[in-house]
């Protein structure tokens, strides 16, 4: 039985996100652990933590194990870049210590999850950072799109058609259409501004219609 904490940054404690085997009493009581607790203290260390409860009840004043009847334990942060993003708790009721291959094979396995939770981090980080610049985009009252590598147009604010004439679907049918529309005498700059320049990797243009 055991669970999987991960550790929060706004609070500074670790919280638990997916668990199996255990009592609804035990994991009501160990849902979140605070960051001045000693266990989150000992997962931020970084160091595992392996062992009977008798062992380590020095350690950790902590009658929810008793009453759960949890006897080896196994406590393995989880870090990336030195940093302890989660930890995975591992324990038996039947077992008074895991072995040494057990526990390795406990490391090996949290060792995959980081890598699984890090990616899903950076995924929802992207996609929160995607959400609030289209979030801004869909109420400006200028022209925004973007170019994906392919050349193809991935998205375009609602004021195009306000502002052109042209729906959004048909800007996205047709890669082209801001070279049909833009002033003859502003094509030049459209060009220059899509090549861009390796000192200004972000810059703005404006061109006539």
């Amino acid at each position: 039985c055991g669970g999987i904490y991960l550790a929060d940054d706004e609070t500074g404690g670790l919280r638990l996100v997916a668990h199996r085997g255990l009592s609804p009493a035990f994991i009501q009581t160990k849902m979140v652990y605070t960051p001045d607790d000693p266990h989150t203290l000992m997962v931020k260390a970084g160091k595992p933590i392996l062992g009977d409860y008798n062992q380590l009840r020095t350690m950790v004043q902590d009658e929810a194990i008793t009453s759960e009847g949890l006897k080896a334990l196994a406590v393995i942060p989880m870090l990336s870049e030195g940093r302890a993003v989660a930890c995975l708790n591992l324990a038996s009721r039947t077992r008074e210590r895991f072995s040494e291959g057990i526990t390795e094979v406990f490391q090996v396995v949290a060792s995959l999850l980081t890598g699984v939770i890090e990616r899903r981090r950076s995924e929802e980080a992207l996609r929160q950072s995607e959400e609030r610049f289209r979030t801004m985009a869909e109420f400006t009252h200028d022209l925004e799109y973007w170019v994906g590598a392919d050349g193809r147009m991935v998205y375009i604010s609602p004021s195009c058609e306000r502002l052109t004439g042209y729906t959004r679907a048909e800007f996205q049918a047709n890669p082209n259409l801001p070279d049909l529309i833009v002033h003859p005498d502003d094509r030049a700059l459209l060009v220059g501004h899509r090549v861009g320049r390796p000192d200004r990797p972000d810059c703005e243009a404006e061109f006539r219609i």
